[in-house]
Formats: C-alpha cells, structure tokens, sequence
C-alpha cells in the first residue's frame, strides 16, 4: 500500500512520505419507505328487515361487541357493505435507495450526502411487494382479541457500531439489518350476519367471532444486500426506523475484497 515502508510516496528526487493516512470511505446509509395502500372493494346492499323480538337472538352482555361484533353496515342509511377489502403491499418511490450518504475513515463532516442514482444495488432491494385481500364480511381487526402487531418489527442487533442515521443523532444503527414488516387481522367472523338484541335495548346487525391470524408478514432481508457506490462495494450491517416519517434506514459497512474487478 502507497505510503508504508515497503511503498513510500515519492514528492521530488530527495524526499518522500512513509506514513500516510488516506481517507477513505467505510460506510454508506440510504433509506426506504414500504407503504401498504388500502382499497375499498366494497358496495352498499340493503339490511334485511329487523325481525320482532322474540325472533331476534339475545348476546351476553360480556360478549355485545367483543366476541359478537358488528359487519360492515350503515344501520341509519339501511344497508351493509358485501364484497372485498385489498392491502398491497410495496416500495414508496420505487424499489431504490432514497437519501444515500457515505462516511469516510477519519469521520471529519460526519454522513456527507452523495447522488443516489450512483448507489446500484446488483440484486436489487429485498422483494416487499405483497397483497392482502378479505371478504368485508370475513376477517377484521377485533380489539377482544387484542392488540395485532403491525408496522416494522425491529429486532436489537446488527453491526452499527454506535453510529447513527443522518442528522439525527439519538436515531442508532441498533436494529438487525432484517427486521419484519407486519400487518394483521386477528379475527375472522364464523357464521353469517344477523340482527340481535344486546344490553341496553341495543340492536344490531352482526355476528360471532373468533380469534384467526391472517397476516402480511415480509421480512426485508437485509442481511444479503449488497450495494455498490464508485465502485466500491458494501455490505448491509444495521437498520434503523425512523418511525413518524416511516423510514428504514440502511446502515452497509465497506468491503473491499468484494469490490467489482
């Protein structure tokens, strides 16, 4: 290497350096954003009429809109909803890097930003594309069964070193460079819909539940991504989440044995 013992860096005919400290590029971040996109599939058909009283089943007051739970309807306009809801599941602003920045060894300037567009990704971001699509009077979110996660599940770990993501100092590179992104339903109804009577001369059109997991699970697998900047080649190491701006930040660390011949 130029300037060690072995290989000094000649400046004139009577001089010349030993020890050089080059600076060099060990790190580079970029982020991505994975949004899912909702889409009512659903029409309004008319509620069949409200049967008498003696004919219409009574819920326990311990299960009136937790284990019994309404369907989709509009009991003042008389209808409910039939048909489909759709989540799909994607890149925001196409399957590339956003806000690439690099880091050099002496870490004077700290995260310095750099053209995105010369960030290449040889195999291309970990696939995240995914749909969900469920019957409007099938699966629903059902807070009897608790809380389902969702959003990004991050996991402690990775490789970052302490460092942390651009211009946001107490956000680490903290997170395992493959977290999961997770949307749920966690109930699923088990009969047809239909008029009851609840506590309190409620009434209403629904049905019984029970708990299900039906779920968009995609792991960003991060772990074997490999970006290339200038011809040099890095590895991801650590993500980050920027949580109210959904952004997952990428931490790759340089590996020049790796680098394009």
């Amino acid at each position: 290497m130029a300037g060690t013992a072995e290989d000094p860096v000649r400046i004139g005919p009577f001089a010349r350096i030993i020890s050089v400290h080059w600076d060099v590029l060990t790190h580079l971040c970029f982020y991505v954003t994975v949004s899912a996109a909702f889409q009512d599939n659903t029409s309004p058909v008319p509620l069949p009429p409200i049967p008498p009283t003696p004919d219409r089943p009574t819920i326990p007051d311990a299960d009136w809109q937790l284990a019994w739970y309404d369907v989709p309807s509009d009991h003042f306009a008389g209808v409910q909803y039939v048909g489909t809801f759709t989540l799909a599941l994607d890149y925001v602003g196409g399957s590339q890097p956003h806000d690439a920045r690099v880091r050099r060894s002496s870490g004077h300037g700290g995260w310095v930003g750099v053209d995105t567009a010369k960030v290449e990704i040889p195999g291309g971001l970990p696939d995240m594309a995914d749909t969900l699509t469920w019957g409007a009077q099938d699966k629903l979110v059902n807070p009897f069964y608790g809380t389902p996660s969702q959003g990004w599940q991050m996991t402690p770990g990775g490789a970052g070193d302490g460092k942390h993501v651009p211009d946001q100092p107490s956000l680490s590179f903290d997170s395992d460079p493959s977290p999961t992104l997770r949307l749920a339903l966690n109930a699923v109804y088990t009969e047809s819909p239909y008029w009851a009577s609840g506590p309190h001369l409620s009434i209403s059109f629904g049905a019984n539940t029970s708990a299900a997991d039906e779920i968009v699970d995609k792991t960003f697998g991060g772990s074997g991504l490999v970006a290339t900047y200038q011809n040099k080649t890095f590895h991801a190491v650590a993500t980050a989440l920027d949580e109210p701006n959904g952004r997952l930040w990428v931490l790759c660390e340089r590996s020049p044995s790796d680098d394009p011949s």
